[in-house]
């Protein structure tokens, strides 16, 4: 869906001028049409997640909370686990072991993240750390997938300027779906409860139940999307199928003969 400058201004809390100055000095992603400023949901959203700025749950109306976009059932897919590494190269052959997914793909991902000296991660702050924006494990998987460690021992990664507790990895099909579920995450971990639970590395029943109700709370605050706006929102990140920073380790698709 296409946003005008009103609503990414309620959907930030902030007044319209300060929209215009994001765009003018903060690069946020926006399109004339018609001589006005339009913006696109999913560009505004990886926009924010890449600033840490935490938007109205509003902004997720593009694509409601399914057992698709839902963070709780995609963790339930990876799993929770708790580990004791001794230096951050035993972490990161750690969390990739966790990960449910072909020992084929986890030997292309640990080498993808072992060559980016770190897990390429956006600090949440309290020693938790989340996916970046840029940086997209792409698979062929179903449904995206979430997999939360807990470290026995803060840790310092490469890629962090601060010593991490907390990590997730997330494995997506698609780069779209990535932004969808990383913006999700980073939403959902800003949220007080959700942040308490994981401070104090609760079970992994208070964890699922924490996420649960973020999504709950942000359905009931947000009304349904129309199909054709999903669409359209779909359609808006064509062009970043293929990210620069990422890793895609999908089969090709086998291209077809040009007629005769």
């Amino acid at each position: 869906m296409r946003l005008g400058v009103r609503e990414v201004a309620h959907l930030f809390e902030v007044t319209e001028r300060t929209v215009y100055r994001w765009v003018r000095e903060e690069a946020l992603p926006a399109h004339e049409v018609e001589g006005q400023s339009r913006f696109h949901r999913a560009e505004v959203l990886e926009w924010a997640t890449a600033r840490d700025i935490t938007p109205s749950p509003e902004i997720f109306d593009a694509e409601a909370t399914s057992p698709e976009t839902s963070i709780a059932a995609a963790l339930r897919r990876g799993g929770i686990h708790r580990l004791a590494p001794n230096d951050h190269e035993e972490a990161l052959g750690g969390l990739v072991a966790h990960l449910p997914i072909s020992d084929v793909d986890r030997t292309a991902v640990h080498e993808v993240l072992g060559a980016r000296a770190g897990l390429g991660k956006t600090g949440a702050g309290d020693g938790i750390a989340i996916p970046h924006v840029r940086h997209p494990i792409v698979l062929d998987v179903a449904d995206a997938i979430v997999t939360l460690c807990f470290l026995e021992h803060a840790l310092v990664f490469p890629s962090e300027p601060a010593p991490v507790r907390t990590v997730f990895v997330l494995v997506t099909p698609s780069v779209h779906a990535h932004l969808t579920m990383l913006s999700r995450l980073a939403f959902a971990v800003r949220e007080p409860h959700v942040r308490a639970v994981l401070e104090r590395r609760g079970t992994d029943a208070e964890v699922l139940a924490a996420l649960e109700l973020v999504e709950q709370q942000s359905v009931g605050r947000a009304a349904p999307a129309e199909a054709a706006e999903r669409a359209e929102a779909a359609a808006s990140e064509q062009f970043r199928e293929r990210p620069a920073n990422g890793v895609d380790l999908r089969e090709p698709e086998p291209r077809s003969r040009p007629a005769p």
